[in-house]
C-alpha cells in the first residue's frame, strides 16, 4: 500500500517482510507464488526503509528513518507487536545485526554508524558510534563481524574496526567516483561490491582493510542503487532505477596478471615476423593520500587576503604523478615532480562567496592511473572584516602625550569583534599586538 524499498524471506522461504516507508511493515504470504496474499501490516512512527530478522525469524528490526529503528515481534504472522523502539540521532536507513544477535549495526545517514546493544528487545542501549565523512546510507558486516562496510554516498566506502563495539575505529576510505549506495561482500569478505550511482558498480579489493584497492568497474545504464550477489558470488543483481534489474557476470577477481607480453606481426601475405618479448610491469597499488603541510591538515581559511590577492598550497605525493584538487564544483589536476613535489593556486574567481560548509579534496594519482584515497579538508570561508573596534575613554585623559605620561607604561584598551583575534596598533612607526581576552 505504500512504497516498497526493502524486503527479506523467512528461513522457509513462504514470508515476505517488506520495508514499505510510510506504511511501514507488510508481511506477505509467498507459500503460493503465484497468488501472494497479505498478512498484516504493522504501522512504524517514520518512514520503514530497511529490515532485518533475527536468527530463529521471530522478531524483525526496521530502520525507521527519523524514527530509528523499531524492533517488532514476528511470532505471530498475522499480529506483529512493536516490541520497542531506539531512536538514533540521524536517519536510520539500514540494520544489521551480529552473529550472536545481540548488537544491531545502524547506517544512521549524517550521524554515520550507530552500535546499539539490543540483548535485551525490550530495553535496546546505545553501546558507541563512529560518525562518517558523508551519509550513511547502509552498512554490511565482515564474515568474522569484525568489520563493518558503510556505503557513505558522497564519501564513498567507509572500512570500519568495530572488534571492540565500545571503541570502533576507522581503518579506511575509498572514495568512489559516484555516490555509495549500498554494499555486498564476497564470502569471504576480501572483495566489496558497491552500486555507485551514475558510476555503476564499483568492484573493491579489501583483503588488506588499511589500503582497499579499485580492481574494476562495470558501468550500468542507468543509476546503480541497491546491490545483492547470487550464491556463488559470481553474478551481482543490481537495482538500477530507471533502468531496472540489471544482472551482471561479475570478472573473475583471482587473475594473476604476471608473464611476458610477445609481440608478432603477419603481413597479407602470412609472412611472420620475429617475435618481440616485452616484460610488463604490473601497478595496481594505490598510492598514499597527499600530505599537506601540518597547519592545513586539519583546516583551511580562506580570508580576505585570500580573495583579493589568492591562496596557495604545496605538499608531497607519489613522485611523477598529479594531484587532483576538488572545491564545490570547481576542479584542479597538478603535476608531481620528480622529488615528490606539488603546487597548486587557487584562484580568486574560484573562491566561495558565502559561508556554508566546503571542504578541498586531494587524491594522488600514480603515473599508471591508480588512484589514492581521497584527503578531505574542511574550508572554512571568511572574507568579511571585523566590524567593530572602539577605544574606551579619552587616550592618555586628554588626547596628548605629556612628559609625565611617558613615567608610566601606555595603556589603552578598549572592545572589538568577539571573533577578533588580534588587535594591531601603529605607534610612532612601530607596531604593536595584542589577543583580545
Amino acid at each position: 500500500s505504500g512504497d516498497a524499498v526493502d524486503v527479506v524471506l523467512s528461513s522457509d522461504g513462504n514470508t515476505a517482510f517488506l520495508a514499505d516507508l510510510n506504511s511501514g511493515l507488510q508481511i506477505v504470504d509467498i507459500s503460493n507464488l503465484s497468488s501472494p496474499s497479505l498478512h498484516s501490516t504493522l504501522s512504524t512512527s517514520g518512514e520503514a526503509w530497511s529490515i532485518t530478522l533475527s536468527a530463529d525469524g521471530t522478531t524483525a528490526f526496521v530502520a525507521d528513518g527519523e524514527s530509528g529503528i523499531q524492533i517488532i515481534d514476528v511470532t505471530k504472522l498475522p499480529s506483529p507487536s512493536l516490541i520497542s523502539t531506539y531512536n538514533t540521532p540521524g536517519w536510520a536507513s539500514d540494520v544489521r545485526l551480529s552473529s550472536d544477535g545481540n548488537t544491531a549495526y545502524v547506517a544512521d545517514g549524517d550521524s554515520g554508524l550507530q552500535i546499539i546493544d539490543i540483548t535485551d528487545f525490550s530495553n535496546p542501549s546505545l553501546i558507541s558510534s563512529l560518525d562518517t565523512e558523508g551519509f550513511a546510507n547502509r552498512v554490511a558486516l565482515s564474515a568474522d563481524g569484525n568489520t563493518a562496510f558503510v556505503a557513505d554516498w558522497d564519501s564513498g566506502l567507509q572500512i570500519i574496526d568495530i572488534t571492540n563495539h565500545s571503541r570502533p575505529s576507522l581503518l579506511s576510505t575509498f572514495d568512489t567516483p559516484g555516490f555509495a549506495t549500498d554494499v555486498s561482500l564476497s564470502a569471504d569478505s576480501n572483495t566489496a561490491f558497491v552500486s555507485d550511482d551514475d558510476s555503476g558498480v564499483q568492484i573493491i579489493d579489501t583483503t588488506n582493510l588499511a589500503r582497499p584497492i579499485l580492481v574494476h568497474s562495470v558501468n550500468t545504464p542507468g543509476y546503480a542503487v541497491d546491490i545483492t550477489l547470487s550464491s556463488d558470488g559470481d553474478i551481482a543483481f543490481v537495482a538500477d532505477n530507471t533502468s531496472g534489474l540489471q544482472i551482471v557476470n561479475l570478472p573473475d577477481r583471482n587473475v594473476q596478471l604476471v608473464g611476458d607480453l610477445s609481440i608478432t606481426s603477419i603481413d597479407l601475405f602470412d609472412n611472420i615476423s620475429s617475435t618481440r618479448t616485452i616484460t610488463p610491469v604490473f601497478d595496481l597499488s594505490a598510492p598514499d593520500r597527499p600530505v599537506l603541510p601540518s597547519e592545513y591538515s586539519d583546516l583551511i581559511l580562506l580570508n580576505q587576503t585570500s580573495r583579493s590577492s589568492g591562496f596557495s598550497l604545496e605538499g608531497t605525493a607519489e613522485p611523477m604523478g598529479s594531484v587532483f584538487i576538488r572545491l564545490g564544483f570547481s576542479t584542479w589536476t597538478v603535476d608531481v615532480d620528480q622529488d615528490g613535489s606539488w603546487y597548486f593556486d587557487l584562484p580568486t574567481s574560484s573562491i566561495p562567496l558565502d559561508s556554508s560548509d566546503y571542504q578541498f579534496e586531494f587524491t594522488a594519482i600514480d603515473s599508471t592511473g591508480n588512484r589514492s584515497n581521497t584527503l578531505n579538508v574542511p574550508v572554512i570561508v571568511d572574507s568579511k572584516s571585523p566590524s567593530f573596534l572602539s577605544v574606551n575613554g579619552v587616550l592618555f585623559g586628554d588626547n596628548a602625550i605629556s612628559p609625565l605620561d611617558l613615567e608610566n607604561s601606555l595603556v589603552i584598551n578598549g572592545d572589538s569583534d568577539l571573533d577578533a583575534t588580534t588587535i594591531e596598533l601603529s605607534f610612532f612607526g612601530e607596531v604593536y599586538s595584542t589577543v583580545p581576552d
